[in-house]
């Protein structure tokens, strides 16, 4: 039996997928798969004081952690969600849960 991993080993990271992706109006884009922390940030304070999840901010969240080219910022993101297609915002955020293993079927759940 091989002997464990040290922190050092650990700290080198895994490899995060990155995909080009041509979106639904013919724009490309690149995106990747979220870290355990970036996906941990994701999902923090996301259940307002009324009990109800705010999915817009999941949506946003997705699209500033998981875009590479073009990289977006919260603010950014928001504005392109007010200007894009639902079928184009879905494409990345989907794509960015799948190089995440953020869907149905994975090891835990998303929230």
């Amino acid at each position: 039996f091989p002997s464990h991993d040290s922190l050092s080993d650990l700290m080198e990271g895994d490899v995060i997928g990155e995909e080009d992706l041509v979106l639904p109006n013919g724009k490309k884009v690149r995106v990747r798969g979220l870290s355990a922390f970036t996906r941990k940030l994701t999902y923090k304070g996301i259940v307002g004081a009324d009990g109800v999840v705010d999915t817009s901010k999941i949506e946003t969240r997705l699209l500033a952690y998981g875009m590479v080219k073009p990289s977006l910022n919260e603010n950014q993101a928001e504005a392109w969600m007010k200007v894009a297609g639902f079928e184009v915002v879905d494409a990345v955020t989907s794509k960015v849960r799948e190089l995440s293993g953020m869907y149905e079927g994975a090891d835990k759940s998303e929230v």
